[in-house]
């Protein structure tokens, strides 16, 4: 929840973030498992369908964070 409370703080998220469910009735979702997620939250990076980048763990992901990371992609 952490994660996600500091992304909204940030103008134009939904431009560039997707926020998914990792887990529908308690087991990992097909895209989380596609995905190699093994832990909330996690941040996939996707271009053109392909991972390019994962970061797991709310501790990096900061309203600075995000604000960096959105405007890297608007």
């Amino acid at each position: 929840m952490y994660a996600e409370t500091q992304l909204k703080k940030v103008d134009g998220w939904q431009e560039v973030i997707q926020i998914t469910n990792a887990k529908e009735n308690g087991e990992w979702s097909d895209f989380a498992k596609q995905c190699g997620v093994e832990a909330t939250p996690t941040l996939i990076a996707l271009s053109e369908g392909n991972i390019v980048a994962k970061i797991t763990g709310s501790q990096d992901m900061t309203s600075e964070f995000w604000k960096a990371t959105i405007a890297k992609h608007l």
